[in-house]
């Protein structure tokens, strides 16, 4: 797990050739605008996949129920929204109630 305290210009190298740079943040640190710097073919030395992925999805909401109950000192009912994209299995993204998009891209 990673953990960050986001600010501006701050980046993260993935491996040697990837770079992902923080471009601006909002007041909130909900939202955050980065550049991506990265080959068109990056070699994979592990690659993980899941082949349980209820189990994951469920996993993964129980971590951000965690999140939105320390953020707010109570829980909703269904905090996040899961939106799954039937041509690539592997990429889960995230929807919170404001419309904010979070998501990783493998």
């Amino acid at each position: 797990m990673l953990s960050l305290t986001l600010s501006s210009d701050q980046a993260i190298c993935i491996g040697n050739d990837i770079l992902i740079v923080f471009e601006s943040v909002c007041e909130s640190r909900q939202r955050v605008k980065i550049k991506t710097f990265a080959p068109k073919e990056v070699s994979i030395k592990r690659l993980e996949i899941y082949e349980n992925r209820d189990r994951v999805e469920k996993d993964l909401k129980e971590y951000f129920t965690k999140i939105r109950r320390r953020r707010t000192g109570r829980i909703t009912k269904k905090p996040y929204r899961y939106n799954r994209s039937e041509s690539n299995k592997a990429r889960i993204h995230f929807k919170k109630r404001r419309h904010l998009n979070i998501g990783v891209d493998n």
